[in-house]
């Protein structure tokens, strides 16, 4: 497996799963790292995903900018995430 390079001035989209959270951990010393979490209110769970999340940037010095979203009127989830 191939070693991702970590870079100077970088964004990261973290969602609050496993996945997220290892990638996030591996770049945690990255200079002028931000954090993004968007919040879509689907499961049940979603407002302690963006407290995990947080919690971690808060705990780590990162700059954490976290967006809420309603959830969807739709069943189509994924067509009103496109738009």
């Amino acid at each position: 497996m191939r070693e991702v390079q970590v870079r100077d001035n970088c964004v990261l989209g973290v969602s609050g799963g496993a996945d997220s959270m290892f990638l996030l951990h591996h770049f945690r010393t990255t200079k002028n790292l931000h954090v993004v979490h968007v919040n879509y209110n689907i499961r049940p769970d979603s407002d302690e995903d963006a407290k995990l999340v947080t919690r971690y940037c808060l705990e780590h010095g990162i700059p954490v900018h976290v967006k809420t979203i309603s959830k969807p009127e739709t069943s189509n989830v994924e067509a009103w995430a496109r738009e």
